[in-house]
């Protein structure tokens, strides 16, 4: 059936059965309507209605009015790479790095996620001005340095925790291979003799699949990042995280990181 409206107002333009013919009625209309608008008044329209959508898309950092800020790493490679810059996989001021996450069937080949949380209410705020914190170093895990302490280095490394990864490859998810460590704020320090590690692993190699399994314990923050090669499939993978107390105790001394390692 033809809908005559349709046929004679916008012959050229709409036509088959009556229903069809009802929504085309719509959509001309409202695109002659549209044309006679400025220009200005349809990009205020056009902007509206696609932001929300590219919005919801891209969204990368997620906080929360708990503290706890969680950062979606897919395609965040290249990027900054020194510790002078923010990087792409950052967490923001006043925040360290807490947890890791891998989607599910990627038994941490890569990271998907990570969790950052607020931990130095104590910390005068930068303001929003980088860097957040005024001294951090870059750990590369490809010639094994997986923890943000260095021997060799215990005056700049000592007391520093994980906020930031950086991957060369934009991948979903990333395989960061850099790793940035800051130093804890004024009269806040890490308690090296209760670290704990968190493994992506059960004891018989399977990684694990659960939301949220590899994190940090509450007032704890990463301050290492193991990766491994595993036997079953030669393919390296994300093994554990490091993760150390942070203590407000300013004037008090704390047991050293050269002491335990």
């Amino acid at each position: 059936m033809t809908d005559p409206l349709c046929e004679n107002t916008y012959r050229g333009k709409c036509g088959g059965d009556f229903l069809f013919g009802q929504w085309c009625i719509l959509v001309v209309t409202a695109w002659n309507i549209g044309i006679t608008m400025t220009n200005g008044a349809m990009l205020i329209l056009f902007t509206m209605g696609l932001f929300p959508a590219a919005l919801a898309y891209y969204q990368r950092y997620k906080s929360y009015g708990t503290g706890d800020t969680i950062i979606a790493t897919g395609y965040l490679g290249g990027g900054s790479v020194d510790e002078y810059q923010r990087w792409l996989i950052e967490c923001n001021d006043g925040e360290g790095m807490t947890g890791i996450f891998a989607a599910a069937l990627m038994p941490f080949y890569g990271i998907s996620q990570v969790w950052c949380n607020f931990l130095f209410p104590r910390k005068p705020p930068s303001a929003g001005i980088y860097p957040y914190y005024p001294s951090c170093n870059v750990r590369n895990m490809s010639v094994h340095e997986l923890y943000c302490y260095d021997k060799v280095w215990p005056r700049d490394t000592a007391d520093t925790f994980v906020t930031g990864l950086y991957s060369s490859v934009n991948y979903d998810p990333v395989s960061p291979t850099l790793f940035k460590c800051c130093k804890t704020p004024t009269g806040y320090k890490l308690d090296y003799n209760r670290c704990q590690w968190k493994y992506t692993h059960d004891k018989m190699g399977e990684h694990y699949d659960g939301y949220w399994i590899t994190k940090c314990d509450t007032n704890n923050v990463m301050t290492g990042i193991g990766w491994a090669k595993s036997p079953w499939d030669d393919q390296f993978h994300y093994t554990w995280i490091q993760c150390c107390p942070v203590v407000y105790l300013p004037g008090v001394q704390v047991l050293s990181a050269s002491q335990l390692f």
